[in-house]
């Protein structure tokens, strides 16, 4: 009687090792270009609820709000009294903020123009928006930590028209 062999032979063995090793080579590059993306797409939600919130602080009070990045509480609330140039003091308050985005916006010397941007976790891309231009956001290279000096001056015309236009 001749006995059959069973299990899987070495060659076996090896070739289904190569065939998983050639697919995850592939597969963890692209999963973390879609994580990073994903965190661009937080950033970029970020970004325009504060575009949102700005300008129905502008429609009410005629000024911009400058905000630093420690502005932002770790559970994504701002909340800051800021004092307007007629004396006044008036409560700046946004509560739907991602927590793991952090946010600035600069404003010229008036408050009258503003450039905001935001930056997640994990990315090496500022997403910014300069409501004075027409062209959307835009990816700032991040350099060192994200603070409101990443962000270019504000100014009435289009102050990111030299950084590329955000592709997703």
């Amino acid at each position: 009687m001749v006995r059959r062999q069973q299990g899987f032979s070495m060659i076996e063995l090896m070739t289904v090792l190569a065939i998983i090793s050639i697919l995850a080579a592939i597969a963890i590059p692209m999963f973390r270009g879609y994580q990073i993306r994903a965190r661009n797409v937080q950033a970029i939600s970020d970004v325009y609820h504060l575009y949102l919130f700005e300008n129905q602080f502008y429609d009410e009070h005629r000024e911009y709000v400058p905000i630093a990045v420690g502005d932002k509480q770790a559970d994504g609330l701002i909340s800051k009294n800021v004092t307007l140039s007629d004396g006044s003091t008036v409560l700046f308050e946004i509560r739907t903020l991602t927590p793991d985005v952090q946010v600035a916006v600069t404003t010229d010397t008036n408050n009258q123009t503003l450039v905001m941007g935001g930056v997640a976790a994990g990315s090496n891309d500022i997403i910014a928006l300069d409501p004075d231009a027409a062209n959307g956001y835009h990816a700032i290279p991040l350099s060192g930590t994200f603070s409101e000096a990443s962000l270019p001056a504000a100014t009435s015309g289009n102050d990111l028209s030299a950084y590329p236009t955000y592709q997703q």
